[in-house]
C-alpha cells in the first residue's frame, strides 16, 4: 500500500526555513475572469544542469499568513509519477499543477471571488537553491 502524503508534517518540518526564504525571486501579475481559469506561473527549471525539481508548494496569503493549499511531491520518483495534493478548504478539485508547461501552471477552474490575492510557489530542488515565486491574482468580474 502506497505511503500517504503529509503536507502539515513536511511544512512544520520546513517552517523555519520558508519563515527565512520568502524572497520572491520574481513577481506575476495574472488576471482571471469570475467562473473562468486562473493560470499561476511558476519557474520549476533548475538553474544547475542535471538537476531536479523536487517538491513545489503553493501558498496563498490569508490574514497575513502564508497557507499551504496544493503541494506537487516529485521527490524520489520522475514527474509524471508525483503526488499532486490540494486543500479542500481553498480549491477543493478545481486546482491542477501543469509541471509539462513553460513556466509551470497551477490551473484553477471555476474561479471565485474568494481565489483573488496573493499566492506563493515555493519549488524545492536536489541542488539548486530553492526558489520562491510570487503571483497576485485579480478576478474579475463577468
Amino acid at each position: 500500500m502506497g505511503r500517504k502524503f503529509n503536507l502539515n508534517r513536511l511544512y512544520n518540518i520546513h517552517r523555519e526555513r520558508i519563515t527565512e526564504e520568502w524572497e520572491a525571486s520574481s513577481f506575476h501579475d495574472v488576471e482571471a475572469v469570475l467562473g473562468g481559469v486562473a493560470k499561476l506561473p511558476c519557474d520549476i527549471d533548475p538553474a544547475i544542469v542535471g538537476d531536479k525539481m523536487h517538491i513545489v508548494i503553493w501558498f496563498k496569503e490569508v490574514d497575513n499568513r502564508k497557507t499551504p493549499i496544493y503541494s506537487f511531491d516529485a521527490r524520489e520518483k520522475p514527474l509524471k509519477d508525483g503526488i499532486h495534493w490540494m486543500d479542500e478548504k481553498y480549491i477543493g478539485q478545481r486546482a491542477l499543477f501543469r509541471y509539462q508547461e513553460r513556466p509551470a501552471i497551477l490551473m484553477m477552474d471555476t474561479v471565485k471571488d474568494s481565489d483573488g490575492g496573493v499566492y506563493f510557489c515555493r519549488v524545492d530542488f536536489r541542488q539548486t537553491p530553492t526558489r520562491n515565486i510570487k503571483v497576485n491574482l485579480t478576478v474579475i468580474g463577468k
